[in-house]
């Protein structure tokens, strides 16, 4: 199977001019009637637990000031919990998993490295 590309800027978040990636909704923002779905993408890699945040990332809910993105950007992907454990800040983790049709992805803030 063709590895998934991750992207350093989705086409779904670039602005008019191809620029960075728009900046995250601000808090209280209505988004319950947005849907998003790339039907081109998801033919091409199909969903698991893997590559899942891949896609996620797609989409206008992706946080780019996540620590997902963070380890996305130092190479560290997929993300691992314990890498994501020892940072503060907001993260998606995978909530419930039904492959291959529901990832139930959860925001949620860290607010520092848990203590062993």
């Amino acid at each position: 199977m063709a590895t998934p590309p991750v992207a350093s800027v989705p086409p779904a978040n670039q602005g008019l001019e191809g620029g960075p990636p728009a900046p995250p909704a601000p808090p209280g923002t209505e988004m319950t009637g947005i849907c998003f779905r790339d039907q081109l993408w998801l033919s091409t890699y199909p969903l698991d637990r893997n590559i899942v945040f891949d896609y996620f990332a797609l989409s206008p809910f992706y946080d780019w000031t996540c620590n997902n993105e963070q380890l996305r950007m130092r190479s560290i992907h997929p993300p691992d919990l314990s890498h994501l454990s020892k940072m503060a800040g907001i993260e998606y983790m995978l909530y419930e998993v039904m492959e291959p049709h529901l990832f139930v992805i959860r925001k949620q803030k860290r607010d520092g490295p848990e203590k062993k």
